[in-house]
């Protein structure tokens, strides 16, 4: 499963000037000032995470820290 730690350092690695340490795992990432790009290259971390592409109609799933790992447990991760 996919942990809190490891969704922080990728939204770091994405996004450095956003303060993980803020980030309420149910809120949307969007209210960090996460613009589309930093959440494409997110996206694009947490598919090599998973191992596999995240198919575009599952992307809108994964607007929170909590989604994410809801997301990563039903698939396999």
């Amino acid at each position: 499963m996919i942990t809190t730690e490891q969704i922080h350092s990728i939204i770091h690695e994405a996004v450095p000037a956003v303060d993980v340490s803020k980030i309420d795992p149910n809120t949307r990432l969007r209210e960090y000032e996460i613009d589309s790009m930093d959440f494409f290259n997110i996206i694009l971390e947490l598919q090599e995470l998973l191992g596999k592409e995240i198919p575009d109609e599952d992307v809108d799933q994964l607007r929170t820290v909590a989604s994410i790992q809801e997301y990563f447990q039903k698939n396999g991760h």
